[in-house]
């Protein structure tokens, strides 16, 4: 076909340029030869004239089938992206990986009717990033695995209440769509995934890591302004290298050193 063009374009071109009309024709095209040839003449048109066909009458629709019609449309898909950007604050790109998969909005729709406290972009990252990491990996689509929107949730809201960590949201939801029977909560106890909370064990690692890094942290206390932030960045990087940090707390670590060192 992209031959077949080409091969007309410079074939009319030649034709006008040298005063010539293009003839109104229909052409085939010859693939060994690389060249169109004339096979009908419809300079008349007759084939696309419009004939109204006499044993069908004329179609008159009522104003009112009209309204009954526009009331029963679903829901555009142009006229969802909006809707999720209007009332979720969503991203476009966000919004249109939720529309382009109906499997995956309609769970989504699910997790938000058991999800009401959840903030929705919340609930919509994790379908996106991690339900879909899992269906790409696995080549399955939702409906061929136990998605169960409830469950979906708790896990979420588990992570919110850094009942676990991001880690063990991913590995959680894993197991669920495996198959895996028991709540969330049972899940997490069962493969001790729930973060440590204890002041006792979060204060002997904040000391521990302090005394690992005194010049890191001496450097800390005399900083001010722009360079403490980026000590503190260091210091948490230094943090997460140790193992530990993925059963801890982090939001009860960083409070405790952050006041230790303010006391100082």
């Amino acid at each position: 076909v992209a031959r077949a063009i080409e091969y007309e374009v410079w074939r009319q071109i030649e034709i006008l340029e040298n005063g010539g009309v293009v003839e109104n024709e229909t052409r085939g095209f010859d693939i060994e030869a690389r060249e169109t040839t004339s096979m009908r003449d419809k300079e008349k048109k007759q084939d696309y004239r419009f004939m109204p066909e006499p044993n069908l009458p004329p179609l008159v629709v009522k104003s009112s089938w009209i309204e009954e019609f526009r009331e029963n449309i679903p829901e555009l898909p142009a006229q969802i992206r909006q809707r999720l950007q209007d009332d979720y604050k969503f991203s476009e790109d966000m919004s249109s990986q939720l529309v382009e998969n109906p499997e995956l909005l309609k769970l989504f729709n699910d997790c938000l009717s058991f999800g009401k406290d959840l903030n929705p972009k919340a609930i919509a990252d994790v379908l996106i990033i991690l339900i879909m990491e899992y269906m790409n990996e696995f080549e399955v689509e939702i409906s061929e695995t136990p998605t169960n929107p409830e469950y979906i949730v708790e896990s979420i809201r588990l992570r919110q209440n850094q009942i676990i960590n991001y880690t063990a949201l991913r590995s959680l939801l894993r197991v669920l769509l495996q198959g895996e029977t028991g709540t969330p909560l049972q899940i997490v106890e069962k493969n001790s995934w729930r973060l440590i909370t204890d002041q006792k064990i979060i204060k002997e690692f904040v000391d521990e890591f302090m005394a690992k890094h005194p010049d890191l942290i001496q450097k800390y206390i005399k900083a001010k302004g722009k360079k403490k932030a980026s000590l503190w960045t260091q210091m948490m990087r230094a943090m997460n290298k140790d193992p530990r940090v993925d059963q801890l707390q982090m939001s009860a670590v960083s409070k405790l050193l952050s006041d230790t060192l303010e006391a100082q």
